[in-house]
């Protein structure tokens, strides 16, 4: 989108008022100054949309980048929260027989099952229709390739079409102080600027309205980014929200995990002339029938809790970490609200940008290039020559 540095020349001639019995004057003048600075305006209004489109373009990437950061984050946590539900369903029945430790597995056991169904898999699977349904790696891929680029080099046109033509409209504004020295013995050639006169109106229309048109097709855009990126928002927050929740979860699997190794540990059980070695996982199978044998013993009290004490001392190393773990993981996940449909047709907003952009600068080209061919009428003063 080029404007030769005579526009001001053509325009200038667009408003000339010449009376050939007395000295030269010229409206335009005062009348020009005013359009060109308007379109001054209007180069400097489409480079800074183009400049917000590429911001546009620039935060839709971070948003979709965190959109697949969240979604593996996701993916690993459901595949995490899955994992630690089957183990629990083996270890629960081995561990019932002490209350104190069943309570504490089967809360885990819960809160995990409530976290994973309400919260995380909901959340994994809108993630994964954004990052793997949707289309919109395809688009954030045309953005960066073919749109970005195109609105730079229109950017990079703008801003040096505001600079060359308010360095024109300078030199115009010094060759209006300048006619005072025209007058009535200069033979104008009125035919020429009767053709300019007569023509300036549609040309200097034609060029308003494709700089109004491509401005109006940049917002359009801006405002379709934007669309997009409020559709995928919630990135952030979820993301926050699993961060938050990482690492009770990763301390109860990690427990749980630990369980098995500590179920073939020896433990031994001692109260008064009770005095037997077991591993872990017998002394919870046997517990019950411990339990009844001290019972027989005379002097002893609080059996069951005596009995209960060595067993628990031991598995106090998995459950004191998952029952701190277990009050951060009740608040839950909420996940976002999205319309995978809706967000497919934001995207398809975006089908035709890249020739509507080619649409406009064509457009705005045309213009020009008429504006151009008026140009050689606006030469050497007009051809106004002065004895």
């Amino acid at each position: 989108m080029k404007i030769s540095k005579q526009i001001v020349l053509f325009i200038l001639s667009s408003f000339f008022v010449i009376n050939a019995n007395a000295a030269l004057q010229i409206d335009a003048c005062s009348k020009l100054p005013t359009p060109v600075q308007s379109n001054i305006n209007a180069w400097n209004d489409i480079a800074f949309q183009g400049k917000t489109i590429i911001a546009n373009i620039d935060n839709l990437a971070s948003n979709v980048n965190g959109i697949l950061k969240v979604d593996s984050d996701l993916k690993k946590m459901e595949s995490d929260l899955d994992n630690a539900n089957k183990t629990f369903r083996i270890l629960i029945p081995i561990v019932s027989p002490v209350s104190s430790v069943k309570n504490v597995f089967n809360l885990a056991n819960d809160t995990f099952n409530n976290l994973n169904s309400k919260g995380v898999k909901p959340s994994h699977n809108i993630t994964d229709q954004v990052a793997n349904k949707s289309g919109i790696r395809a688009l954030q891929s045309k953005l960066d390739k073919e749109v970005k680029p195109q609105i730079q080099k229109i950017v990079d046109q703008a801003s040096k079409n505001a600079t060359e033509l308010t360095a024109q409209l300078s030199k115009f504004k010094s060759a209006c102080s300048a006619l005072a020295n025209f007058n009535q013995s200069c033979t104008v050639p009125t035919a020429k600027i009767n053709q300019l006169n007569s023509s300036s109106t549609q040309i200097v229309a034609d060029l308003t309205s494709a700089q109004n048109n491509f401005v109006t097709l940049e917002k359009k855009v801006n405002s379709n980014l934007r669309d997009v990126q409020s559709a995928i928002d919630f990135s952030s927050s979820v993301q926050k929200a699993v961060d938050v929740l990482k690492s009770p979860v990763n301390a109860i699997a990690g427990n749980i995990g630990k369980t098995n190794g500590l179920l073939t540990k020896k433990i031994r059980i001692k109260i008064a002339t009770f005095n037997k070695s077991f591993t872990l996982k017998s002394a919870f199978k046997e517990v019950n029938s411990i339990i009844k044998t001290v019972r027989k013993i005379p002097g002893v009290k609080n059996v069951e809790s005596a009995v209960n004490k060595p067993i628990t001392a031991v598995m106090d190393e998995v459950t004191k970490p998952m029952e701190q773990a277990i009050k951060p993981l009740q608040k839950g996940l909420k996940p976002p609200s999205f319309s995978l449909s809706s967000f497919n047709t934001k995207i398809g907003s975006f089908n035709t940008i890249t020739n509507d952009l080619n649409s406009g600068i064509n457009n705005a080209t045309k213009s020009y290039q008429d504006l151009t061919g008026m140009l050689d009428i606006a030469n050497d003063n007009f051809g106004i020559k002065c004895n």
